[in-house]
């Protein structure tokens, strides 16, 4: 199976085959490819498709692996939807670390999106728990900018 795409003609086909595959691998497979496909920087896909196409992995994502492939992949979605799944990832301490990168990244890269203010200040709140001190330095920037 191949799960290495250009655009996003195969991604209904993956995502059914992530749901539906009898065998563990070809649904992980399937699964992963749909990630990358929803994470394709190079295809012209709207920010609140990718976030429903991320929420639908999500749902089928029930290995620590592909949640952190939605989580890394979610830090270039420029969108309400993705601050929030991401911040909804930072409650599980097996992806707590991957979860305040994307959400730092998230934070700095989307500062200046006035649309984003309320999601940002949210998420950096958030952040400002972390253990990772360079972590907490980027939430407070950011929630410096929304003063």
């Amino acid at each position: 199976m191949c799960t290495a795409w250009c655009n996003d003609s195969a991604a209904d086909t993956l995502l059914g085959l992530a749901k539906t595959s009898a065998k563990d691998n070809e649904r992980i497979l399937a699964l992963r490819g749909y990630i990358s496909i929803a994470g394709l920087e190079t295809v012209n896909i709207r920010a609140s498709k990718r976030c429903e196409m991320f929420k639908a992995a999500n749902a089928l994502a029930t290995r620590p692996d592909e949640k952190r492939l939605i989580i890394g992949n979610l830090r270039m979605v420029r969108h309400a939807d993705a601050l929030a799944m991401v911040g909804a990832y930072l409650d599980d301490p097996a992806l707590r670390d991957e979860a305040e990168q994307s959400a730092a990244d998230m934070n700095g890269n989307f500062r200046k999106d006035k649309a984003l203010a309320p999601a940002i200040k949210g998420l950096a709140t958030k952040l400002l728990t972390s253990k990772n001190k360079g972590i907490v330095d980027k939430a407070k920037r950011a929630l410096a900018d929304r003063k």
